[in-house]
């Protein structure tokens, strides 16, 4: 087994096996990530013959549809998130060789560099590992941010590939991780304030959402406590 780690949470150390993509402690206990709660809430994937080939995308607010995705599309497109995801933290580490990237690469990165520069994004940190203790459950936040010149405040942005969706299941998202990432700061200060998800695009484009109901949190706990009973 593949072990990334320890990650240092509060006083517990935790490790991640990125092949199944799985968090635990020292004792090997999981903590279930914030996609794989989420996930049962507003994604539809059986065995059942016949929902062999597709994937159900379960409307998260009233008045959407659902969306059928037959399911070899469907892994195209997170294959496509895992590789925008890593272009995008290697590229704010400073790491990433833009005369080497792929060409269908190329344009969720200049999506990225437009966003940064119109909201004026200085990144604090990328994939940054969180987890709440009190809560039990784990994940990485995308980017940990200021946003705009004169703010010292913190915000957590959360990047994801393709058009704007489950803007319901994007917001539960960042409030799991603000949550897990405030726990463990004593005071207001060096707290995250704000949310936000951008959808990038492989035009260079790219679409946001600010996340301010202060329900989203209560959705994701719900889901956690949903899981725990169905154990």
């Amino acid at each position: 087994m593949v072990e990334v780690g320890p990650i240092i949470i509060g006083d517990k150390q935790l490790f991640f096996d990125p092949v199944k993509h799985r968090y635990f402690d020292e004792t090997d206990r999981t903590f279930p990530s914030v996609t794989q709660i989420l996930k049962p809430a507003f994604i539809l994937d059986s065995n059942l013959p016949e929902f062999s080939e597709i994937i159900i995308i379960l409307p998260g607010k009233h008045g959407e549809e659902p969306k059928i995705i037959p399911k070899n599309i469907w892994r195209v497109a997170q294959r496509r998130g895992t590789f925008v995801h890593q272009t995008v933290e290697l590229y704010e580490r400073g790491t990433l060789n833009q005369d080497t990237l792929h060409p269908k690469l190329k344009g969720y990165l200049q999506a990225w560099e437009k966003a940064k520069s119109d909201f004026k994004i200085a990144v604090v940190d990328s994939e940054q590992p969180v987890a709440s203790l009190r809560y039990w459950y784990a994940g990485r936040l995308d980017i940990l941010c200021r946003m705009g010149r004169q703010s010292n405040a913190l915000t957590l942005i959360d990047i994801k590939s393709g058009q704007k969706y489950l803007e319901s299941q994007a917001a539960a998202q960042t409030a799991a991780y603000k949550e897990a990432y405030n726990e463990h700061i004593e005071g207001k200060a060096g707290r995250i304030t704000d949310r936000y998800t951008f959808w990038i695009h492989p035009d260079g484009t790219y679409q946001h959402e600010h996340q301010t109901d202060g329900n989203d949190l209560s959705v994701f706990l719900g889901l956690v406590n949903q899981q725990r009973w169905r154990k």
